[in-house]
């Protein structure tokens, strides 16, 4: 898609807004957040667009992310896996991201908005979500990181 239609494919589209839907939150039994001041351990995060439903004047993009800290001696297989019993810290959210439009749009521009847009509008609030999370938790920040350009979708370069 070039940059011209897809700056025709943003002004179809008006943000509705972006609404936590689930949040699940856990930390181990024995770990005992004030006497730290980082969590030690390995950090993994995942991200990414769940799901689509589509009406006729909304479209609602179903946003889930996650981070959590391993323990440092966590052996490959639970990195890979659920973890359990080196899982420090978990954090997960869905978060639906809504959409009003005009006009007819095509599965590719649905798909494509998926890919290079739809995630630029929730990151900050999946970004500040985890911080107060920590926080309320009386543990220390995770560093979520920025959204850069090209973080994002596969075998194509986003609009620039």
């Amino acid at each position: 898609m070039t940059p011209e239609k897809f700056t025709q494919l943003t002004k179809k589209l008006d943000i509705h807004g972006i609404n936590l839907m689930s949040h699940e939150v856990n930390i181990r039994d024995d770990y005992v957040p004030s006497n730290v001041n980082k969590i030690e351990g390995i950090q993994q995060s995942f991200s990414g667009i769940a799901g689509v439903s589509k009406g006729e004047n909304e479209i609602i993009y179903r946003f889930k992310a996650g981070v959590r800290v391993m323990s440092s001696d966590a052996p490959e297989e639970a990195l890979k896996g659920a973890g359990e019993g080196y899982r420090i810290l978990e954090i997960k959210a869905d978060f639906n991201a809504v959409y009003g439009f005009s006009g007819e749009l095509t599965e590719d521009e649905v798909q494509y908005f998926s890919k290079y847009n739809v995630m630029y509008n929730v990151w900050p609030y999946w970004r500040e979500f985890v911080q107060n999370t920590c926080y309320r938790m009386n543990v220390p920040a995770l560093k979520i990181p920025f959204l850069c350009r090209g973080t994002q979708g596969e075998g194509e370069k986003s609009p620039e």
